[in-house]
């Protein structure tokens, strides 16, 4: 039952593929205009920069990162998005408890009362147990799933994407 619990959150907790990519430039021009904000900038050897923008120049741009100022040629550039507000790990956390506490009280309330057992409870009370308790385990495996899967995120606009 862990397993098809496991089976279940997971997907509900990946982002999705077009998360937080609203528009795309071609133009390097585009990228002047984001000087002073916090960008990140993937280059095309796969690697990874946060940085603030300084300066832009025709064929490279100057970002400072951990208090040292980088030069950046266009062409080692894959794309450059600027950075905005982090993302609410709690609103993720609050949808995926709703989603897993219901998920989790659909399952209880299936795996439990189908046969008569030699319990005191009727079958819909022994349906009605199942679906709370897979609703509480499913509420908090989907909240934590969530919470922690939504951390460290910001907002992403990516505002210059190199052709290929």
């Amino acid at each position: 039952m862990l397993y098809l619990l496991v089976f279940l959150f997971l997907p509900l907790s990946l982002p999705s593929p077009l998360e937080g990519q609203t528009r795309t430039g071609e133009s390097w021009e585009t990228v002047s205009l984001a000087a002073g904000h916090s960008v990140l900038v993937r280059l095309k050897s796969g690697k990874a920069i946060r940085g603030q923008l300084q300066n832009v120049a025709t064929a490279s741009l100057f970002l400072e990162c951990k208090a040292k100022t980088l030069e950046l040629k266009q062409d080692e550039i894959a794309s450059v998005s600027v950075l905005g507000d982090r993302k609410s790990a709690t609103k993720r956390a609050f949808l995926g408890a709703l989603i897993g506490g219901g998920i989790g009280a659909g399952i209880g309330a299936a795996a439990v009362g189908n046969k008569r057992s030699a319990c005191c409870l009727t079958t819909g009370q022994e349906k009605a147990l199942g679906a709370g308790l897979g609703g509480a385990i499913g509420l908090v495996g989907g909240g934590v799933t969530a919470y922690f899967s939504g951390r460290n995120r910001y907002r992403e606009t990516v505002i210059y994407r190199a052709s290929k």
